[in-house]
C-alpha cells in the first residue's frame, strides 16, 4: 500500500480506489469513497483544462465539488486522497493464484515518463 494511506483513519484492509478523470462523475466517485473512509488515488490529465467545470460551479451551491477541485490543485496533503496530475493509465492487472489472495495492480506513467505501480481495489474510469 501507498504510505500516504497508512493512517488509522482509513480502512486498513481496503486498497485504494483509483479514479481516472476530472469531471463531475470523477468528483462524485471521490466524494463517495472518502465519505466511506476508502482511500483514493486520483489520476487526471492536468489541473488547468480538465477541471474547469468543477471550478466554474457556484461554491455556495456545490461546496463538495469545490473541495475536490481544491484537493486537485492546492498541492497539499489531504486525508484519504492523493492527486496525480498529468498521469496516464498504462496497465491494469491481477496477480495471484488460487492459493493466494488476488492483488489488483495498476501502472501509471507520470508527467516526466516515470512508471509507478499501485495496488488498488477498484478502478473507476470516468472520462
Amino acid at each position: 500500500k501507498c504510505s500516504i494511506f497508512a493512517s488509522k483513519e482509513s480502512k486498513p484492509d481496503v486498497d485504494p480506489v483509483l479514479v481516472i478523470g476530472a469531471g463531475l462523475s470523477a468528483a462524485d466517485a471521490i466524494i463517495a469513497a472518502r465519505f466511506r473512509s476508502i482511500p483514493v488515488i486520483h489520476a487526471f490529465r492536468d489541473t488547468l483544462s480538465t477541471s474547469e467545470r468543477l471550478k466554474s460551479l457556484p461554491v455556495s451551491m456545490y461546496p463538495e465539488y469545490h473541495k475536490v477541485y481544491e484537493m486537485m490543485t492546492d498541492g497539499r496533503n489531504h486525508r484519504l486522497y492523493r492527486p496525480l496530475a498529468g498521469y496516464n493509465l498504462i496497465d491494469l492487472g491481477v496477480r495471484g493464484d488460487c492459493n493466494k489472495k488476488r492483488e489488483r495492480r495498476v501502472l501509471l506513467r507520470g508527467p516526466a515518463g516515470q512508471i509507478f505501480g499501485f495496488r488498488v481495489s477498484v478502478v473507476a474510469i470516468l472520462i
